[in-house]
C-alpha cells in the first residue's frame, strides 16, 4: 500500500496547497495502492505508492471479497470436541476455559514473535503497528459476518424457526452456553466466519419449526436478512463517517504544469459532479468522462476557495475506456499530475528499489535544502528541473544521453528525497534503440504510473449528507456489479481483485495509515461488498437458496435437498477455491 513515512509526504512549496485532509478513504476498490482508495486496491502487481497522502494518488483496480457467503451449519459432531459434548457440565466447562486459554495464548504467542522480529530488524514500532492493524482488521471483517448472521437469526426468530445454534468463528469451540429452549451460542476459535444452524436446513424433518417446513416467502426473508443487515449496518457507518469528517469527495492534489489558465481545474479544487454525475468515487469520473475527445467541454460542480461554483473544463487529450476502474485515462484528460512508480526490480545494477517514485530530473551541483514541512525551500533550483510525469519522459531523457554519461534523477525513496544517478551503458543504449520498454530496460519489472487525486471531506447541509449517504452506498453497489459483470467478460483480469487474505492486509493497512476515518470507511465498503456479494445467485450464498425457494413457490414442488446439497457443496469448494486463487495471483 505505502511506505512507512508516506503518509508524511510533503506538498512542493511552489505555491501549491500544504492544507490536504488527513483522513480521506481508500479507493473504491477493494485493493487501493496510492491515497485514494484502496479496499477495493488495485490491477496487475501491487506496489507501495510513497505519494499517498491522505488520498492524493490514485490508481486503477478494484478489490472484491468473495467472502462472508452463507456457510453450511455444522452436524452435530463439528460443534466441537465430542467428548465435551459428552462431559458432564463441569468438565465441559473446563474444556471450554482450556479452549479459550489456548486461543488467548496463541495470539499472544504471535503478538510476541512478531514483537521479537520488529526487536531484532529495529523495527519493533512499525511492526507491532501492522500486525495490530491487521489484527483489527480481522475483528472488523468478524463484526461485519457476526452482524449477517444475526439478521439471519433475529429474523429466524420473530418468525417462529427452529434455530440449533448461533456461532461466531469457525473450529473448535472455546465458550458455549444453551438457552433454556435448546438453543446453542458458541464461540469458536477461529475468526474468520460464523453461522446461524437452523433446525432441517440441509435435511428432512418432521417438525413444524424446521426451515424447510416454513412458508417460502417466511424463508426468503429470513435468507435475505443477513444481507440485509450489512447494507443497514453500511449505512450507519456511512452516516458516522460523514457525520464526523463531512461528506467524500474528489479533487486534484497537483495539476500537471504548463496548463492553460482558463477551463481547467485547480489545485484544491473539490469536485463535486462532472458532465452532471456526482463524483463520490474515482469510478466516477470514469464514468462520467468516458468516450469523450480531446478539447471537449465538460461542465464540472467544484468547491473553489470555500464556495461552490460551476465552471467549463476542457480536455487535454482523448478519454479511452479500458475498465471501470482505470481513471488514468480521465486523469490525463483532466491534467492531473502524475509519477512512474517502481513496483518490483530486477537486481540492482541501476540502484532502483521497490517503491521508488520518479519525480523531477537533476542537475548535480547543488544540495537540496528542505523547509520545515519537508519540501524544498521555495529558492532551491529543483523547481527548475524538468517534472516526470510519464514512462516516456525517463525515455526521452535517457535517449539523449550516450553511453558513459551520468543520468541523474530526483526520487522520492523512503519518506524523502533522494538523489539518484547512474551510468548509461552500452546494454541500456541497446535496450532503448531495440524498442525494449525503458522500464524493463532499467531493471525494473514492475510499475504503474500513479496520479495525484486526493479525496475531500466537505461538510454539507443536513439534507445534502442525508441523500449523499445513500446514494454513495448505492454508488459502491452499483460499483461492484460493473466489476463483476467486468470480470465475468475478461475486461478485468483476476489479479485486480483480491480475497479474504488481500482484504485483511489492505484493510489493516488502511486503518494503520488512516486512522478512524479509514476504518469507518472500509467497514462500509466491506458491509456493501457482503450485502451485495451475498445475494448473487452463486451456490452456496443466500441469493442461490433464495433461487431455489422462488424455484418451489412457482411450480408447487421443492428441489430434492440431496440435489440441492450438492449443488451448494460444490458452489462452496468453488467459491473457496476462487477465494485463494485471487490471494495468491496478488503474489505475482
Amino acid at each position: 500500500m505505502n511506505d512507512k513515512n508516506s503518509n508524511n509526504i510533503p506538498q512542493e512549496a511552489d505555491g501549491r496547497r500544504r492544507n490536504a485532509p488527513q483522513d480521506n478513504p481508500p479507493a473504491d476498490s477493494a485493493n487501493t495502492r496510492g491515497g485514494v482508495e484502496n479496499v477495493n486496491a488495485p490491477s496487475g502487481n501491487t506496489v507501495k505508492d510513497p505519494f499517498a497522502q491522505s488520498g492524493a494518488s490514485a490508481q486503477s483496480g478494484e478489490n472484491l471479497t468473495p467472502s462472508g457467503g452463507e456457510n453450511p451449519a455444522p452436524t452435530d459432531n463439528e460443534e466441537g470436541d465430542s467428548s465435551a459434548n459428552n462431559a458432564p457440565p463441569e468438565k465441559g466447562k473446563k474444556r471450554g476455559r482450556d479452549s479459550a486459554f489456548i486461543a488467548i495464548m496463541c495470539v499472544l504467542g504471535v503478538f510476541l514473535v512478531v514483537g521479537v522480529y520488529g526487536l531484532i530488524t529495529n523495527r519493533f514500532k512499525e511492526v507491532m503497528s501492522v500486525a495490530g492493524s491487521i489484527l483489527l482488521a480481522v475483528i472488523v471483517l468478524l463484526v461485519m459476518i457476526t452482524v449477517h448472521e444475526f439478521g439471519h437469526f433475529i429474523t429466524g426468530r420473530l418468525l417462529g424457526f427452529g434455530i440449533t445454534e448461533f456461532a461466531i468463528g469457525f473450529g473448535p469451540v472455546i465458550y458455549k452456553r444453551k438457552g433454556s429452549d435448546g438453543r446453542l451460542f458458541t464461540v469458536r476459535a477461529l475468526p474468520i466466519g460464523g453461522f446461524c444452524a437452523f433446525e432441517g436446513e440441509d435435511d428432512d424433518s418432521a417438525s413444524p419449526t424446521a426451515f424447510n417446513n416454513r412458508k417460502p416467502w417466511q424463508r426468503i426473508i429470513v435468507l435475505v436478512a443477513g444481507a440485509a443487515m450489512n447494507f443497514l449496518l453500511a449505512i450507519l457507518l456511512i452516516a458516522l463517517l460523514f457525520g464526523i469528517y463531512g461528506q467524500s469527495f474528489m479533487g486534484p492534489f497537483e495539476m500537471r504544469g504548463g496548463l492553460p489558465q482558463e477551463n481547467v481545474l485547480q489545485e484544491g479544487d473539490v469536485v463535486v459532479s462532472l458532465d452532471g454525475r456526482t463524483v463520490y468515487l474515482q469510478t466516477d469520473i470514469v464514468s462520467a468522462l468516458k468516450g469523450k475527445k480531446k478539447g471537449e467541454t465538460v461542465t464540472a460542480e467544484v468547491i473553489r476557495g470555500g464556495k461552490e461554483t460551476e465552471i467549463e473544463i476542457t480536455l487535454a487529450s482523448d478519454v479511452e475506456y479500458s475498465n471501470a476502474s482505470d481513471v488514468s485515462s480521465a486523469s490525463r484528460a483532466l491534467g492531473i499530475a502524475s509519477y512512474p512508480l517502481v513496483g518490483s526490480v530486477s537486481g540492482e545494477k541501476y540502484g532502483f528499489k521497490e517503491g521508488d517514485a520518479f519525480f523531477r530530473l537533476r542537475t548535480p551541483g547543488y544540495d537540496l535544502v528542505l523547509g520545515e514541512n519537508g519540501s524544498p525551500v521555495q529558492e532551491s533550483p529543483y523547481y527548475a528541473e524538468k517534472r516526470i510525469y510519464e514512462t516516456e519522459d525517463i525515455k526521452d531523457y535517457l535517449t539523449g544521453l550516450n553511453v558513459g554519461d551520468a543520468a541523474y534523477f530526483w526520487l522520492f525513496r523512503d519518506g524523502t528525497y533522494y538523489a539518484h544517478s547512474f551510468t548509461v551503458d552500452d546494454g541500456l543504449k541497446e535496450a532503448l534503440a531495440d524498442g525494449t520498454d525503458v522500464m524493463a530496460a532499467l531493471g525494473i519489472t514492475s510499475s504503474t504510473v500513479e496520479f495525484r487525486w486526493q479525496a475531500q471531506r466537505v461538510h454539507t447541509g443536513f439534507f445534502r449528507t442525508l441523500a449523499g449517504i445513500f446514494a454513495y452506498a448505492f454508488r459502491i453497489a452499483g460499483t461492484l456489479f460493473t466489476i463483476l459483470g467486468e470480470l465475468i467478460t475478461g475486461v478485468l483480469g483476476l489479479n485486480t481483485v483480491g480475497g479474504t487474505v488481500t482484504t485483511v492486509i489492505m484493510t489493516g493497512e488502511a486503518i494503520r495509515l488512516g486512522g478512524f476515518s479509514f476504518l469507518l470507511e472500509i467497514a462500509a465498503y466491506i458491509g456493501v461488498n457482503l450485502a451485495v456479494f451475498n445475494l448473487l445467485p452463486i451456490p452456496a450464498l443466500d441469493g442461490s437458496r433464495v433461487v431455489f425457494t422462488l424455484i418451489e413457490m412457482i411450480f408447487r414442488k421443492p428441489v430434492p435437498k440431496k440435489i440441492e446439497a450438492v449443488i451448494h457443496t460444490v458452489g462452496l469448494v468453488l467459491l473457496l477455491g476462487f477465494a485463494v486463487l485471487v490471494d495468491v495471483l496478488q503474489l505475482f
